[in-house]
Order: structure tokens, then sequence, then C-alpha cells
């Protein structure tokens, strides 16, 4: 059965409930993995994808994409690309921190900064929704 983001956050605030350690990093990850498959839905609406930006992967691409919006947004849909890629950005070097520094101390500011950073990227992303239907909406009518 598919699952959507928000579920994939609601797992990640149910394991950072956790005294483990080992359950909080894995709120992390799934915290960041919930924000990158919502982007790249709300990319997939956006009137016009940003030209492809070859780095070293896919999850840093669509963060470039996301930074670097095409010119055919309108300036408040740019606004909140620009900052939807901010924030994963964020996201996604917690999340390298969590899974490939096991040595390393994992704070409690970090697993708080992730879920909430998570929580405002579904949130910006399900709000911007109609402002980018609207957008399509009037670009056809031209």
């Amino acid at each position: 059965m598919p699952i959507k983001s928000h579920d994939l956050l609601l797992l990640a605030t149910e394991l950072a409930s956790s005294p483990v350690e080992v359950r909080q990093r894995a709120a992390i990850g799934r915290a960041y993995d919930a924000s990158y498959h919502r982007c790249i839905d709300w990319e997939r609406k956006l009137p016009r994808k940003a030209r492809a930006v070859e780095l070293k992967g896919s999850h840093e691409s669509l963060i470039a994409r996301l930074r670097h919006p095409d010119p055919a947004c309108s300036a408040d849909i740019a606004a909140c690309s620009r900052e939807i890629g901010d924030e994963l950005e964020i996201q996604r070097r917690n999340r390298a921190h969590a899974d490939y520094k096991v040595k390393a101390w994992v704070s409690r500011h970090m697993l708080d900064e992730q879920l909430e950073l998570a929580a405002k990227v579904l949130d910006l992303c399900d709000r911007s929704e109609r402002a980018i239907r609207g957008h399509s909406r009037r670009r056809a009518k031209r």
C-alpha cells in the first residue's frame, strides 16, 4: 500500500519519542525522507521545472533545482521554492550526520530541528500548491 510524506513524518515523530539513540537517528532519516519525497511531488506541479542540475546525486540535484527555480515561476512560487530548497539542504546534512557519522553524537537539538523543518517543508508545499494551480491556470488562459 502506498504511503504519503505525512505518514513518514508521523513515523519520524514516533521514533523521536524514544530515548534510544538508534531510533532518534532513524527519526532524523525518516523526517528527511518525508520532506524529500514531498518536494519531488511538489516540483512536478511547478509551471516549469528548473533546468537539470547534475551534482553528486539526485538529492543534491533536487535541492539545487529548488534553490534556482525556473523564471516561468511567479515571484511568490520562486521564493517558496528557494525556501524549501534551503530547508531541505539543512535536513539533508542532518540526515547524513545521523546516518553516516555513527561515532558522533546526535543532539536532541538536531532531532528537534529536523522534525520542525520537515513539518515546515510539508506545510509550505501543501499551502503553496494552491498558488501553483492558480499560476498554471492564468498561464494557460494566455
